[in-house]
């Protein structure tokens, strides 16, 4: 509730940037310790060597060889710094005009066709609870007598009303397997009206639509298990005997005995109306989300980070990524050098310590550390052509997709999980890559759209990534209207 009212009730003060000390403060602090470390091992370290005085913990000659990596190391990691804290992410509201907020659709909220993929959206139903739906009478939602394996789903509910009603008429179950897919038992056309009209009343006792129902019944019967297994209708000895070949079965040719259908967001991403920003007042370019801390929209917004006193964005990503890159091999470079020194100095007679080495041995382990998986994440996530908020939004769908092969399968049953994923991207494909909206296909592309074409530039903060953050390539997998994720099937040829 308290997210809610930051979110909606407190606009005014989420549209207003923090002050310009607020967010510059941890420069400062960043660059005051990028001077301290270099006092500490210039001056306290590598200087009495080269002076030769007496307690130095090496000769002049390791003191001027120690210096000279220090100094290149050290220059490297202020240049990378001073260029990513005054290289600006880029702005959408510098290249954008304000203009309307977009008119809703006069047509009935979520009437437009959707992909039969097995119910609505996160989003959707988020939204159904508090939009009020029309009426839709019971009769219009046909109940198609089979349910394709990759189109659609079956709850536990309506199966057990059929299986149950079968049962209750002296045939058999009322489910059966055929090549993969769920048929009912081909029942009689009144079997079927039956059926349909205790589905419609059963599922809709008040008597409203099925776009009104509650978020809580959604998802308990959508993310349950959605096909019965011969498990849960036989004895402990079929079980056993189930499991047993269940295993020795093969892993890359057999299909699941179990199947759910895989739900993508369907939200329309890329329609006017979910890329209007009410805060700024403008339609926001591809890839461009608002930050609240600087108070706009940030062309290509990845994160804000409160060491550069900014966000990272389409016009200072290569250079966040560059900093990082020296930060690491500077703060390695000093833990490597001085933690030796430091430990002759403590075990050796005559040398001489002083506490604020192990200071910056300290800080440089911490800084090392967070630098070095800083490096890592974001060169995986560039070649993947993802930023911080992409990556998270799949992450999110990836743990949802585990949270509903957790409940169709049996703990023990990881054979049939992996076997449900891969048939789920041979469906849509993966979701790191056919997933992506914004993938252009192949890892140095991704790279290279980023970093540039200037190997030396991968390293050093020189050019500028070749695109401008204004205009990004939709994955043709998608269409290139909505953004919704398309079927394989659906997907030009060159693709499929």
């Amino acid at each position: 509730m308290r997210a809610r009212e930051d979110r909606y009730e407190r606009h005014e003060a989420a549209s207003k940037p923090q002050p310009w000390i607020v967010l510059k403060m941890v420069v400062f602090i960043t660059l005051g310790l990028i001077g301290y470390a270099a006092y500490v091992y210039v001056a306290l370290l590598v200087l009495p060597m080269i002076q030769r005085r007496r307690g130095a913990e090496a000769s002049r000659e390791t003191g001027i060889g120690l210096l000279v990596g220090f100094a290149v190391l050290w220059l490297w990691t202020l240049w990378a710094y001073v260029v990513v804290v005054v290289t600006p992410p880029g702005y959408a509201k510098d290249y954008v005009q304000k203009t309307g907020k977009p008119k809703l659709p006069q047509s009935p909220a979520f009437s437009a066709p959707r992909h039969t993929i097995g119910g609505p959206s996160y989003e959707d139903m988020q939204a159904m609870l508090v939009t009020p739906q029309p009426q839709i009478p019971a009769t219009t939602i046909p109940r198609p007598s089979a349910v394709e394996r990759t189109t659609s789903v079956m709850t536990v509910k309506s199966i057990s009303m059929q299986s149950g009603r079968s049962k209750s008429n002296g045939t058999t179950s009322g489910i059966k397997f055929d090549s993969g897919e769920m048929m009912n038992g081909n029942p009689s056309t009144e079997e079927a009206r039956e059926a349909e009209s205790s589905y419609s009343e059963n599922e809709q006792p008040n008597g409203e639509s099925r776009a009104s129902l509650s978020l809580r019944g959604i998802l308990n019967e959508d993310v349950e298990a959605q096909v019965a297994k011969p498990s849960e209708t036989s004895g402990g000895w079929a079980k056993w005997l189930f499991c047993c070949c269940w295993w020795m079965d093969s892993g890359d040719v057999a299909k699941p005995r179990t199947y759910i259908a895989r739900r993508p967001p369907t939200t329309p991403v890329l329609e006017p109306l979910h890329r209007y920003c009410d805060k700024d007042g403008f339609l926001k370019p591809y890839r461009a989300h608002h930050c609240r801390n600087c108070g706009t929209c940030v062309l290509k917004y990845d994160h804000h980070c409160p060491w550069i006193g900014q966000c990272v964005g389409a016009r200072n990503h290569k250079f966040f990524l560059n900093f990082c890159q020296a930060a690491f091999f500077c703060t390695a470079y000093i833990i490597g050098t001085m933690v030796p020194y430091t430990v002759k100095g403590f075990t050796e007679r005559g040398a001489d310590v002083n506490p604020q080495q192990l200071v910056i041995v300290a800080l440089s382990a911490l800084f090392a550390l967070f630098t070095f998986s800083l490096t890592v994440t974001h060169i995986y996530m560039i070649m993947l052509g993802q930023t911080t908020v992409e990556n998270m939004q799949i992450q999110t769908m990836k743990r949802r997709e585990d949270g509903q092969l957790g409940k169709a399968f049996k703990w023990w049953e990881f054979r049939g999980k992996r076997q449900m994923l891969k048939e789920w991207n041979r469906e849509w494909g993966s979701l790191d890559k056919e997933g992506n909206i914004w993938w252009i296909g192949g890892r140095r592309r991704e790279w290279e759209a980023v970093m540039g074409k200037n190997m030396l530039g991968w390293i050093l903060p020189i050019g500028k990534s070749p695109n401008d953050g204004l205009d990004y390539p939709v994955n043709p997998r998608f269409e290139p209207s909505s953004g919704r994720w398309r079927r394989r099937d659906e997907w030009p040829e060159e693709l499929r």
